[in-house]
């Protein structure tokens, strides 16, 4: 009964999570809901998903699932109702997770009761699931609860839940030598795979757990068969999934950015801060691979003990490279197992402070959870703050949203323009007839249907011409954009006035007006001189458009 409470208990502090977060497509949070969004769309229409960089196909086919499921209409119209659906979409897929993760939780605890017939240690076992509630208490900048968003992160927490229970069942069994202990670990990490590649201590973990050769080589060949099988919508999409994993792994920077190389500095100065910021995990892992040689303890626990340290040291190798609080998600939803392995081997030691010991870990995960509802609420509020002073300052003004603005609309149109292959960009047009952004990687204004807006068209309609989005030194638009700080919310986000603007495909034009200027073609040069002038190149193109229209006889 009490598990059954406590799976309530997750899901309502999960709902709190998701109510305070704010809508789907606010800032932070369209990254990635909306690239998962359109993932539904396009399995839905037999395409193979863009985004598939987790690769996080199992979200993907939850998704398509619940929108399937929608009113049918004819395709454009069907297509135009879930634009204006999205947010209700992303609802439902994330409810759906909770669900699947509560569930998931009720039966692990229910199996390791059973089992056990031991409640402190069925509760240690699932304090895994409470610490997943609470990881962004450990590094809050910019990041929501993974239980609060549709991403891989969250669909993780089900996957986590998977692996202990196939680890439990590894625990209880008289024969650890079967070869169906072996496929249901390879099924749990190929799962786990699927859904994000953060998970790869997973194999670790399964290959260190098991006894036998032939269980540890059919262990791998169930994991990564497994893995290919569920992530079948994305074949078509495995080049660019490759491509992706390469660059995380052999560039300098985060996201595959920067040139080839291993940046040594960078990556120790990140391995400690996770050793600071996840020093009780880390003082946790040390712990299993102490014991694990103690021959005190039975064989069997020695082996999950060190498996698991195993599977930590991993998890902290990958993670400093592309360090991100999120990541950790993994061995986080597990290694609460090495508390519960450490009272079946010192049963003497709970015995004596179990009460102090229990209540200390669930005052301190309380906690944890309240200060992550804490900042999320000064998070979110910080946003109305700036979304206020836009709608009362700013109303006259031409307000341009880019990265990580929340702005409504922004997210469909900015997400299916730079990210995904802007299939959709018509549709969304029609929705959004007046929204015009800027694309801070291509460095041009441009609306709905990827079409770019020239600076000066803009000015012609408005004194001012803001752009707000993600808050950052006003140097980094340079030298596309020339602004000045208006206005910041103390948080995440900011508002920029644009001061001068150079189109990137402005310059492009007078570069191919200057090529057809030296080869005499004038009327073509000045075509492309004056589609530059629209543009805005930060310069004055009116003398050599009159020298054109001269050379041309143009009046």
């Amino acid at each position: 009964m009490w598990i059954a409470g406590l799976s309530v208990v997750l899901m309502l502090v999960a709902a709190l999570f998701r109510y305070l977060s704010g809508p789907f497509y606010w800032g932070n949070n369209s990254d990635p809901s909306y690239f998962y969004l359109y993932n539904f769309l396009y399995l839905l229409e037999g395409q193979s998903p863009q985004f598939v960089d987790h690769p996080g196909t199992p979200v993907d086919l939850l998704g398509a699932l619940v929108v399937r499921f929608f009113p049918s209409a004819p395709h454009e119209l069907w297509l135009s109702a879930h634009a204006q659906q999205g947010e209700t979409v992303l609802t439902l897929v994330w409810f759906l997770m909770m669900v699947l993760y509560t569930s998931t939780f009720f039966v692990l605890g229910a199996y390791v009761l059973q089992k056990s017939q031991d409640r402190i240690f069925t509760g240690l076992v699932l304090l895994s699931s409470l610490w997943l509630m609470i990881v962004p208490a450990f590094n809050t900048t910019g990041i929501m609860p993974i239980s609060a968003n549709v991403n891989s992160d969250t669909m993780m927490m089900t996957a986590d839940n998977g692996m202990m229970l196939t680890m439990m069942w590894f625990y209880f069994s008289a024969n650890r030598r079967t070869l169906g202990q072996a496929v249901g670990l390879g099924l749990a990490v190929a799962f786990a795979l699927s859904t994000k590649f953060t998970a790869l201590p997973f194999l670790a973990v399964g290959f260190c757990l098991l006894v036998t050769w032939p269980q540890r080589v059919l262990f791998v060949g169930v994991a990564l068969s497994g893995f290919v099988l569920m992530t079948f919508p994305i074949w078509g999409s495995y080049g660019h999934m490759l491509s992706w994993v390469k660059g995380l792994i052999v560039t300098r920077g985060m996201h595959g950015s920067g040139g080839e190389g291993f940046n040594a500095a960078v990556y120790f100065k990140s391995l400690r801060w996770i050793t600071v910021t996840y020093w009780f995990f880390v003082i946790l892992w040390i712990l299993g691979m102490v014991l694990s040689f103690n021959r005190r303890i039975d064989d069997r626990l020695r082996g999950i003990l060190r498996a698991l340290a195993i599977g930590g040291v991993v998890q902290v190798m990958i993670v400093a490279k592309q360090t991100s609080a999120q990541y950790m998600a993994p061995m986080l939803g597990i290694s609460s197992l090495i508390l519960a392995l450490l009272h079946r081997a010192f049963p003497q030691w709970w015995q004596r402070g179990y009460r102090f010991i229990a209540a200390g870990i669930l005052i301190c995960s309380v906690g944890l959870m309240a200060k992550s509802a804490w900042d999320l609420q000064a998070t979110t509020g910080k946003t109305r703050q700036i979304l206020e002073t836009i709608r009362r300052e700013h109303a006259d003004d031409y307000v341009c949203p880019f990265y990580r603005s929340s702005t409504p609309g922004f997210g469909y149109v900015f997400w299916n323009n730079v990210i995904m292959r802007d299939d959709y960009g018509d549709i969304l047009k029609k929705h959004y007839p007046d929204l015009v952004y800027y694309d801070i990687f291509g460095h041009d204004f441009k609306d709905a249907a990827h079409q770019v807006v020239g600076f000066n068209q803009l000015k012609q309609h408005k004194d001012k011409v803001l752009i707000y989005g993600s808050d950052q030194s006003p140097q980094n638009f340079e030298p596309y954009l020339t602004v000045k700080k208006v206005y910041s919310n103390g948080g995440s986000e900011a508002l920029f006035e644009v001061q001068e603007a150079k189109s990137n495909l402005g310059m492009e034009y007078l570069q191919f007006a200057k090529v057809l200027f030296s080869q005499a073609r004038y009327e073509d040069a000045y075509k492309a001189a004056f589609m530059s002038q629209q543009l805005g190149v930060g310069e004055d193109l009116s003398g050599l458009l009159q020298f054109l229209a001269q050379k041309i006889q143009k009046p």
